[in-house]
């Protein structure tokens, strides 16, 4: 049975990053610098949770649409602190107490997943953003993975934005790498995201996830937004498929 004291150390330190989100999010609405606060406080974040994250390849431009897989919450803290920049998250996610705060301060664009038709509108927003120089990072499983492994597949819509906007397609694929139990990363089978918080991550001694960043795929090449999908899809599954680096690599 875990000692207490940990949880209670994570605890204090999980409030400590709620405590300062709002700071540290003003600062960076105020001087225009919201990816680097959002860098920044993912890494406390990270650190409160006992989240380990190991980078590999080179950071995305900035201006990029990021398409990563999508594991469970401790993936915005992943990504936020690797490859920063405007999250497209689930309306839902607002109201989350920690996480919701590091969304909305990273200037996120909330959707309505259940109705397909009215992220329309959204993707010239998108594109405005990706044109001013923006980062975008999309989940485009538009779901988490139900075992923590399996690789869903992407929908297509709101790779428009890169099609219209001419901004490169950064395929990111994120893996869990400790404990070997995916429920402890994933969340699979706790009702609410605070008591899997509580049930699963207070008592793991380390979680590590391994953000793997790969080649650019230009929209103009790979055709019209299904087919860049497709193309960001296959370029996922193969950065979930090979093997770790070996150390110093």
């Amino acid at each position: 049975m875990p000692h207490p004291a940990p949880r209670i150390l994570r605890l204090a330190r999980i409030g400590w990053a709620a405590l300062v989100a709002t700071p540290i999010g003003l600062w960076g609405t105020l001087t225009g610098r919201q990816a680097q606060a959002l860098r920044v406080w993912s890494g406390i974040a990270a650190g409160a949770v006992g989240l380990e994250i190991e980078q590999e390849g080179p950071e995305p431009p900035p201006a990029a649409l990021v398409a990563a897989n999508h594991v469970g919450y401790l993936d915005i803290l992943a990504l936020g602190r690797v490859v920063p920049g405007r999250f497209v998250a689930k309306a839902e996610i607002a109201g989350w107490p920690f996480f919701g705060s590091l969304a909305r301060w990273g200037g996120s664009v909330f959707l309505d997943r259940e109705r397909p038709r009215d992220c329309l509108p959204w993707v010239d927003r998108l594109a405005r953003v990706l044109e001013a120089g923006e980062r975008v990072i999309l989940f485009p499983e538009a779901g988490v993975s139900p075992d923590g492994r399996t690789l869903g597949p992407f929908r297509p819509m709101l790779f428009e934005a890169s099609v219209r906007s001419g901004a490169p397609v950064v395929p990111v694929a994120l893996r869990y790498e400790h404990p070997d139990d995916p429920r402890v990363w994933a969340w699979i089978d706790e009702p609410s995201l605070w008591q899997h918080l509580r049930a699963r991550v207070l008592p793991a001694d380390r979680i590590r996830v391994r953000v793997r960043c790969g080649e650019p795929i230009d929209p103009r090449a790979a055709g019209d937004r299904k087919a860049l999908a497709d193309a960001a899809r296959g370029a996922v599954a193969r950065l979930l498929s090979e093997d770790r680096a070996p150390p110093g690599g």
